[in-house]
């Protein structure tokens, strides 16, 4: 079965990240690696788009960090269903983050 662009992009996003050890660390993305995932995250967010959802201003501020180096996309996932656990909402959950 053929990939899907929408498949490839999420790969692109969240498996092509470092290993859950170096998820805590901060990353040092090349400019062709932000590139690729600015293209990634355009396509996903378009492909989103089409089904009718608009992004967020928090997963706009989340990507912004991914693609600055001060968080990985494992880091995030790994933070956020802490939060949520705790506060039963992703609401306060961007700025409670030191990497804002």
């Amino acid at each position: 079965m053929q990939k899907t662009r929408f498949q490839a992009a999420l790969k692109q996003i969240f498996i092509n990240q470092p290993s859950q050890k170096e998820s805590s660390k901060m990353l040092h993305l090349t400019e062709a690696e932000k590139a690729e995932m600015r293209e990634a995250i355009k396509q996903v967010d378009a492909l989103f788009a089409l089904e009718g959802f608009e992004k967020t201003e928090q997963s706009r501020k989340i990507d912004e960090a991914v693609l600055a180096g001060r968080v990985s996309n494992h880091q995030v996932i790994d933070e956020m269903i802490a939060y949520v656990k705790e506060h039963k909402t992703t609401d306060g959950f961007i700025e409670s983050r030191e990497w804002q």
